[in-house]
Formats: structure tokens, C-alpha cells, sequence
């Protein structure tokens, strides 16, 4: 249950007002990406260099863990502060979270070079799995979504096949075109 107030937003990136003494990576001034998980860097999974499976991870925006982004002025720990390039925009900054894990769940899967892929979801999750996977080289990608806007997208972005599981029974369809199945299959509806 959320109560209220409650800042929502994980997904941000702005400009450093000011560090903490120990700080030494980012200084006022400095533009950056924000990581919006948080780990403790004390539990036995930090120690061993696995941040990303820390067991008292926080993430911003998300109840009993951290309130979000959407505000004028969070407070961030170091090491989830990116530096970024003058020439980036705030918007594109902010996405490279979000892009993330697209990218680190298609280099993670198999050789797309050739591959039959499925993308089940294609809001920003499955979108940014999309990308990584043509310009890897899948030979077919199919992408399901319940909404229309986004399944146009995905096939001007480059989908080989979309469908709407409202509309059409889309594993049916799927295996009217590849009857061995596919390679792999990316659940990305949330």
C-alpha cells in the first residue's frame, strides 16, 4: 500500500548541486545518469563485487525502499551517479537505465546472429530489447503487445512480426511461422 505523500519516478539524470566529504567521482557542476538501485555495499553479495544482487538493494521510487526522483533535488549515493557527456540530453540520459537491461538480457541470452526472437511487451523494457537484437543479427523477431501505438512502433523499429494477444492467439500465429519454435523468448509485459 502506498501512502500518501509518496514521490514516485526511478528513471532520472540531472546536474550535481553538492557532494558529501568522502565523495571523489562526482563534483557540483558535474551532469549526470542516474542508477536508480541502490545497494548497501556492507552485505556479503556487495563485498564480493555482486552489487546488482545486493541483499538490501533500494530502488528509487519503489515503497518501503526509497522515495523516486520526480522532485527538484534527490539525494543519491555516489556510486550510482554516471557522469555524462555535455552533448547529452537529459531525456536520452535518463534512458540508459531502462536501455540497461534490454541490452544486458540479450547479451546474457544466446547469439542472436540467425536467431528466432520473441519479445513479449514492447514498452520501454521490450524496446530496448529490441534494438540490440537486430543490430546483433536476429533473422525474426516477434514482438506482442496489448497496445496498438506500441506494436506500431516495434515494426518501424524493425520487428519482423507484431500482434496484439487481444486481437489474434499470437502463439498459434507464431508457430504458423516458425514451426521449431523460436530461440529465444524475452518477457518484457511487466
Amino acid at each position: 500500500m502506498v501512502e500518501y505523500p509518496f514521490r514516485v519516478g526511478h528513471e532520472c539524470a540531472g546536474i550535481v548541486e553538492n557532494v558529501g566529504s568522502e565523495v571523489v567521482r562526482v563534483k557540483p557542476g558535474d551532469r549526470i545518469a542516474v542508477d536508480p538501485a541502490m545497494s548497501c555495499w556492507n552485505c556479503d553479495q556487495c563485498k564480493a563485487g555482486r552489487h546488482h544482487t545486493c541483499r538490501n538493494l533500494k530502488f528509487l521510487g519503489c515503497p518501503g525502499q526509497a522515495e523516486g526522483c520526480l522532485s527538484e533535488y534527490i539525494i543519491m549515493p555516489e556510486q550510482s551517479c554516471y557522469p555524462i557527456k555535455d552533448t547529452m540530453s537529459f531525456d536520452l540520459a535518463a534512458l540508459s537505465e531502462p536501455l540497461s537491461i534490454g541490452v544486458y538480457a540479450v547479451d546474457l541470452s544466446i547469439p542472436m546472429k540467425g536467431a528466432k526472437v520473441g519479445i513479449f511487451g514492447s514498452g520501454p523494457i521490450g524496446m530496448s530489447a529490441l534494438l540490440p537484437a537486430l543490430s546483433s543479427g536476429a533473422a525474426n523477431i516477434y514482438v506482442t503487445d496489448k497496445i496498438e501505438e506500441r506494436l506500431k512502433l516495434a515494426e518501424k523499429m524493425g520487428a519482423s512480426w507484431i500482434g496484439n494477444p487481444d486481437k489474434i492467439d499470437v502463439v498459434h500465429e507464431i508457430k504458423k511461422n516458425e514451426p521449431l519454435l523460436l530461440d529465444v523468448v524475452f518477457e518484457c509485459c511487466g
